[in-house]
Formats: structure tokens, C-alpha cells, sequence
């Protein structure tokens, strides 16, 4: 059997991950919806980030983190 094939026929019977967030979720008839990452219309945090960095480079006219946290506040 040639390595191809040998990866081939692994791929076909190799198992599903399980993680035990998922177990817990089904044993209270709840699912995880799993959203990639760093995809800025799927997570809200992103949006955020975007908005704060923005603003931040925007105003603030030095590399201080003071002068940074003077701006976001």
C-alpha cells in the first residue's frame, strides 16, 4: 500500500473529536454553536476591537498606555 492510500483509508476511519464541553451541553439538551475565529460579522468582539483601535489611532498621538487609557476612557 502506498502512503497515499495508507492516508487515505486513515482519514475515511478516523474518529470525531469529542470534547467534554460538548458531553456536558447534550446531557442539559444544549448545543455549542462554534463560529470561527477572528471573523468579524460572526463575532461581536471583533467589531469592538475594531471600533476601540480606531478611535485610539485616531485621537491619541503618542505609544503611552496612559495617554491610550485617557482616550478609551
Amino acid at each position: 500500500m502506498r502512503k497515499v492510500d495508507l492516508l487515505a483509508k486513515c482519514k475515511r476511519h478516523r474518529l470525531a473529536p469529542r470534547y467534554l464541553l460538548d458531553e456536558t451541553l447534550a446531557q442539559h439538551s444544549h448545543t455549542c454553536l462554534r463560529l470561527s475565529q477572528y471573523h468579524a460579522e460572526l463575532n461581536a468582539i471583533e467589531l469592538i476591537w475594531a471600533n476601540i483601535k480606531g478611535k485610539v489611532s485616531a485621537t491619541n498621538m503618542t505609544y503611552k498606555y496612559q495617554d491610550i487609557l485617557k482616550v478609551i476612557d
